[in-house]
Order: structure tokens, then C-alpha cells, then sequence
């Protein structure tokens, strides 16, 4: 197996793209770099995801040499192929070609800035994205000091380290670059997970894009914040696999109905809007906390649901300021009253 530090022998091509959006997340480009993207089997070499984005390349052609900076995937290309800028291509080959045979190197980056951390939008102290930049040579490891011990990150296919449940604390960290060489560094202590949600265009991205969403709204001292601070509410709860979990796993499942202007849509905006009242603790107070518990009942296809569906049935009925409203506004009012076990009851509560 090639070692990092080999001569790499293949082809290049040009391409004009690499300098926004490329798969190593590395902008802003200066319009004037000579950069390259890398083929997919040295990009993630020996298996480490991106660990050749940010690298210095000394590439040699026809016509001569140049550096170039990996800010991209070349997915299509060969073992030892790179897909370079036009302004790079040109100093080695004649663009006529296309298609060039070439050899490269990783070389020391020609930089004296520091090492430079880029904390990805939205990351927060139960899950982060940690990008280094401005290093000598790639780097292929990211961990960080938690009880003694040093937990290691894993690094993605868009060149940053993921991890969770960072602490409120700064974070010690130890970097290996693609030589074995370490070190040791301190950032700042990651923000909570609110400040996070809030700081991004699309909140709930957040919430979703991790493999358990809950942990998103369960990991912070206050779960109801999370979802009235966005701009769509329901979006937070409708957005996951099982949207009654959303409201089920925080201690005061009424407060994420009624923080918001629209309580109803919460409850109907789901598959079985049944499941959101019958699996909190206090049903009947999924109801009667709103301005309109009529609404809450009549707004689901199967109303008689909503109140046969709790222990208490009697109890959804009798807890609303006008108990006949909640009867007569279904479409069938007697399968309301006969649903009940004691039918009777359900009539004599109310006048």
C-alpha cells in the first residue's frame, strides 16, 4: 500500500469549479488559487474520510510544475488523477489536450497563519462539526479530553470532525496530522443547544438531521424553547418519524401544544392526532388548555376518538366552558354520548 508521502503517478483534467461549495466545505477561495479537486482513492486515504482535503500538492506535467490546493472530490477519477483549475492546468499542460499525464506530491502547506477551527452552523454542545483549517499537512484525526481519557471524533466525507455530548466546558483537543504529528490546543466552550437552533436559517434541519431527533429536544433544559423559537412550530413536531414522541418526552408534554399560536395544528398535523392527546399522562389537559377545546376535538376525522379514547371520557366533555358545544359540533353528536360506558352519564354532566 502507497504511503502519504509517495509520488502519486495519473492524469489530470480542468475544471472550473472547486471554489464554491466543493465536497471539502473549505470557502471562501480566492478567484486567483490554484486548486484541485482529488480522486476518491486518495481524497479518503487508507479509509480516513477527507483526509486529504486542505492538502498542498506539488503537481508536475508536460509543460511543468505548480501547487495546487485540494478543495474538492473528483469522484469519477482514477487512482492518482486530479481534476484541476484552468489557471493551474495551464502552467503544466496546453488546454487544448484535455487530459494531461502528471505526477504529485503532498508537500508542507507555504502558510504561517495558526491553525484556525470552523465550529459548523447549528453545532452545539450535544452535537458539533469541528473543522481545522490552516494546517501544514492534512489532518486525519480530531479528539478531545473528557474524563481522563481522549474521545476521538470521526471525521466525514465533508471535512469536518462529528461528535456529541461536548459538556459546557472549553474543549481540549489533539489533532494528528497525516505524518503522526500531534497538537494539543483548547477551543471555546460549544453553545447551547437553543442558541444553536436559533443561530440557523432552517431550525428545524437541526432537529432532524441527527439520527435520533429527540436527543435534539430532550438534551436541553428547556424542550419547549426549542419548539416555539422557529418560525413553524408544527414543522418541529411533524418533521420527525414519530411526532408523539416530540411531545410525549418532555416533562410538561401540554406546555409544547400550548406554547403555540396554534395549538390545533400541532395535534392535527400528525397521522393519528389520537395518539398526541391519549399519551400524555393528563389528556383531558391537552384539551382544556387551549383557547378552543372544541377545536381540539372537532379538528380530527374521527372526533368520537378523542374522547372515548382517554379514561375518562366523561372528563373531556365536562372540562370545556360549553359541554354541549363539544356534542353537537361532531357530525354524529349520539355517537358521542353513546361511546361512553354509561351513556347516561355523559348527559346528565352536562346540564
Amino acid at each position: 500500500m502507497s504511503n502519504w508521502d509517495d509520488t502519486f503517478k495519473g492524469y489530470a483534467t480542468y475544471t472550473g469549479s472547486g471554489y464554491v461549495g466543493g465536497a471539502a466545505l473549505l470557502d471562501p477561495i480566492p478567484a486567483d488559487m490554484k486548486i484541485t479537486a482529488l480522486n476518491p482513492f486518495q481524497y479518503n486515504f487508507k479509509g480516513v474520510k477527507a483526509a486529504m482535503a486542505g492538502a498542498y500538492l506539488r503537481v508536475r506535467g508536460p509543460k511543468g510544475q505548480t501547487i495546487v490546493y485540494v478543495t474538492d472530490l473528483y469522484p469519477e477519477g482514477a487512482s492518482g488523477a486530479l481534476d484541476l483549475s484552468p489557471n493551474a492546468f495551464r502552467e503544466i499542460g496546453n488546454m487544448a489536450d484535455g487530459k494531461i499525464d502528471i505526477q504529485w506530491k503532498v508537500i508542507e502547506a507555504p502558510i504561517s497563519r495558526n491553525l484556525k477551527y470552523r465550529i459548523k452552523e447549528g453545532s452545539s454542545q450535544c452535537w458539533a462539526a469541528i473543522q481545522i483549517r490552516n494546517h501544514k499537512f492534512p489532518i486525519v484525526k480530531l479528539e478531545y479530553s473528557k474524563g481522563g481519557q481522549w474521545i476521538n471524533l470521526e471525521k466525514m466525507n465533508y471535512n469536518h470532525f462529528v461528535g456529541t455530548d461536548f459538556g459546557n466546558q472549553p474543549l481540549h483537543i489533539r489533532i494528528t496530522d497525516i505524518r503522526g504529528v500531534q497538537v494539543v490546543d483548547t477551543i471555546s466552550a460549544l453553545p447551547d443547544h437553543v442558541e444553536a437552533v436559533l443561530s440557523v436559517a432552517d431550525p428545524v434541519a437541526i432537529v432532524t438531521a441527527v439520527a435520533d431527533p429527540l436527543v435534539s429536544i430532550m438534551f436541553v433544559a428547556d424542550p419547549v424553547a426549542i419548539v416555539t423559537s422557529v418560525a413553524d412550530p408544527v414543522a418541529i413536531v411533524t418533521s420527525v418519524a414519530d411526532p408523539v414522541a416530540i411531545v410525549t418526552s418532555v416533562a410538561d408534554p401540554v406546555a409544547i401544544v400550548t406554547s403555540v399560536a396554534d395549538p390545533v395544528a400541532i395535534v392535527t398535523s400528525v397521522a393519528d392526532p389520537v395518539a398526541i392527546v391519549t399519551s400524555v399522562a393528563d389528556p383531558v389537559a391537552i384539551v382544556t388548555s387551549v383557547a378552543d377545546p372544541v377545536a381540539i376535538v372537532t379538528s380530527v376525522a374521527d372526533p368520537v376518538a378523542i374522547v372515548t379514547s382517554v379514561a375518562d371520557p366523561v372528563a373531556i366533555v365536562t372540562s370545556v366552558a360549553d359541554p354541549v358545544a363539544i356534542v353537537t359540533s361532531v357530525a354524529d353528536p349520539v355517537a358521542i354520548v353513546t361511546s361512553v360506558a354509561d351513556p347516561v352519564v355523559n348527559v346528565t354532566t352536562v346540564v
